[in-house]
């Protein structure tokens, strides 16, 4: 009897019946009791405390994870993400001016050596930042002309610097440590940003950049940005005017100890134009990378030298750079020595003969035409090293370089229809010393394309 009582009080886990029209039973596993359900309430809040939430949260983490949720939190997490980017370069500038303010106010040898050392790593990672920027701007802060929009999602990048700030401004002997222990030592935040930037810029062209419907025009000028972060290379503006919608221009740059040689080959495997374009602004990133970093060392011995009152530092060592590769029917091969290099390369005879000589060797004299060369000591006057490049443009307002667009905002954004147009581009690297191992001494690129957006 028991037994039949609790029978009669269990839970049934079956469903209610209903009977429909011919008879039948069918179950139905609704219920008035059942509720709509609620949403997550961070995902009501507006979209600036959001962003405010997120800043207790790593950059590698918002551009790995969090972006990738929902829409909401993707526009969230980039929009902070291209911010903190763009705002770096200010906190960079003030770092510097404090700095250099500190050294005015100080006569102590060692205390002028630490804000030395500090002002260098400050170059360093300003110039890594400048790169950056020149290869990507247009596809993140670009509001001149419709693109592909992307984001600064190298958060690690991003999570470094906020550690090498952080670290200038409250515990800076962490910084400027090795440094001091050691000549042109790096500290490995830093080693760890030099190394982040040039795989970030790869990977930004090949995966970003490259797979969009127009990307021969939407990158505009992109290598002459690219070689207005050159800071240790001469620049020489031809011209530089604007007429109606239409930007001209000409730009001449002089790479000091550089080499850039082009021939042609067999041709191996088909490349198209977008794949030739990114392979030609990776060899011109390589270039000014390794130009201006192996110059850059040699202006912080100079610099130092200057201002502290008893210097003791020893020179740069000798430091040379090499690449190479075939694109398509092309060889390439270029690079960069400091001064200590070419001296030990091409003038160690008068390195022996003269040991109060001056180590460094400009080639600042007129270039000889190597075709009207007849004698062989007009001949010997040609230099070893040393790499101009000739860059003509003629572009929509829109697509300028973006020095020129920075220094000419309101103009370009007044302008009508500025994003249309023919975009014309050429290149020419005239190298004299390949006239030595007799190679060629120029090589021309070219791109002309119509920008119009369909």
């Amino acid at each position: 009897m028991e037994d039949q009582e609790d029978l009669d009080v269990t839970y049934y886990l079956r469903s209610k019946k209903r009977k429909v029209d011919d008879g039948e039973e069918a179950t139905c596993s609704y219920t008035v009791d059942n509720h709509f359900k609620r949403k997550n309430p961070i995902m009501l809040m507006p979209l600036e405390i959001l962003q405010n939430v997120f800043k207790f949260i790593t950059y590698h983490e918002l551009s790995e994870k969090v972006r990738k949720v929902n829409r909401k939190f993707k526009l969230a997490a980039e929009d902070l993400l291209n911010k903190s980017f763009k705002t770096l370069s200010k906190k960079l500038q003030n770092l510097t001016v404090t700095v250099l303010k500190a050294m005015e106010c100080t006569e102590d040898d060692m205390e002028i050596k630490c804000l030395c050392r500090l002002l260098n790593l400050l170059d360093i990672i300003n110039f890594q930042q400048t790169v950056i920027m020149a290869t990507i701007w247009r596809y993140v802060y670009n509001e001149f002309y419709r693109t592909h929009r992307s984001c600064m999602y190298g958060g690690l990048i991003l999570d470094l610097y906020d550690l090498i700030l952080y670290k200038f401004t409250m515990n800076p002997y962490q910084i400027y440590g090795p440094a001091v222990v050691k000549d042109y030592a790096l500290p490995e935040e830093i080693k760890h940003v030099i190394h982040l930037t040039k795989n970030f810029c790869i990977h930004f062209d090949k995966v970003s950049e490259e797979p969009i419907k127009q990307p021969l025009s939407i990158s505009g000028c992109k290598i002459v940005d690219l070689l207005d972060c050159a800071t240790h290379a001469a620049k020489n503006v031809v011209f530089e005017r604007t007429t109606g919608n239409t930007f001209s221009a000409k730009y001449c740059y002089y790479l000091q100890n550089a080499w850039f040689v082009a021939f042609g080959i067999p041709p191996d495997k088909e490349m198209s134009l977008k794949q030739k374009q990114r392979m030609m602004h990776m060899r011109i990133r390589r270039i000014i990378l390794a130009h201006t970093e192996i110059f850059m060392q040699q202006h912080h011995y100079e610099r130092e030298m200057l201002v502290r009152p008893n210097p003791i530092i020893k020179k740069p060592s000798v430091v040379v750079y090499t690449g190479y590769g075939d694109v398509h029917d092309t060889f390439f091969c270029y690079g960069a020595m400091n001064d200590a290099a070419y001296l030990q390369k091409f003038h160690l005879q008068e390195e022996q003969n003269d040991e109060d000589g001056e180590d460094e060797f400009h080639n600042d004299g007129i270039i000889p035409n190597p075709v009207q060369l007849e004698e062989q000591n007009e001949f010997l006057l040609i230099p070893h090293l040393g790499l101009d490049i000739d860059v003509r443009i003629d572009c929509p307002l829109a697509y300028a370089p973006h020095k020129f667009i920075k220094e000419n905002e309101e103009l370009i954004r007044n302008e009508e229809k500025s994003s249309n147009g023919m975009f014309n581009l050429s290149i020419e690297f005239n190298f004299p010393g390949a006239y030595y191992p007799r190679l060629p001494t120029t090589y021309n690129y070219q791109k002309r394309i119509s920008t119009r957006q369909y």
